[in-house]
């Protein structure tokens, strides 16, 4: 039985993001919560801690793929002197999902995730040169400790954030660079909005998102 370690506001935040990081269901899970304390802090007011839990699942049966995939991984971060570990969370038709835990995951995911993406990229690419049946090849979706579900909460909060400045100022907002991911979580999060309308600007992968009224 694998473990990992979860945090949020909640415990029901904590498990909801525990579930989404890991692609797996309620049912599939054990529970437990770690720390869930308030701290006492100037004045006597209570500054109210994240709550810490432990979650329990079993790994899932991994394809001969998915097997050359994780070690390809962990034999990379050993080249490099850095402790991770590596887990098969989710494996479809086409698509794979792997979790990266480590104590050293701010150096790992990077900027904004530029490393992140940069060893997906990687890995991607070498996996689907070494795959001889290209039926088998699968897109190898990447995640070091939860990142890309705290990346697209935070995406959110910044279109909503920038459509009620547009409301109020009646001026565009033109939001930072982002990778296709980012801008398409942009797009969705404003998209049923009847006043207000989105679009990507820039060449190339990274592009600016600007917000406006319709």
């Amino acid at each position: 039985m694998l473990v990992r370690e979860f945090e949020g506001k909640t415990e029901k935040e904590a498990v909801k993001q525990a579930l989404e990081a890991l692609n797996l269901d309620e049912d599939q899970v054990k529970v437990e919560t770690v720390n869930s304390e308030n701290k006492v802090g100037f004045f006597g007011f209570r500054n109210r801690k994240s709550v810490k839990i432990k979650v329990y699942y079993e790994e899932q049966q991994a394809t001969a793929f998915a097997l050359v995939v994780r070690n390809y991984l962990t034999q990379l971060f050993e080249t490099v002197k850095l402790r991770a570990e590596v887990e098969v969370v989710q494996e479809e038709e086409d698509k794979i999902y792997i979790s990266v835990s480590s104590s050293e995951s701010g150096l790992l995911i990077g900027k904004k995730g530029k490393n992140l993406e940069a060893i997906q990229f990687i890995l991607n690419m070498a996996m689907n040169k070494s795959q001889q049946d290209k039926d088998e090849w699968k897109k190898i979706i990447l995640d070091i400790e939860g990142y890309w579900n705290r990346r697209e909460e935070a995406i959110k909060r910044v279109a909503l954030r920038a459509a009620d400045f547009v409301r109020t100022s009646k001026k565009t907002r033109l939001l930072q660079t982002m990778n296709p991911f980012e801008r398409r979580l942009v797009h969705l999060a404003l998209q049923d909005f009847n006043d207000i309308g989105t679009r990507s600007e820039g060449d190339g992968t990274y592009k600016k998102v600007r917000v406006f009224l319709k």
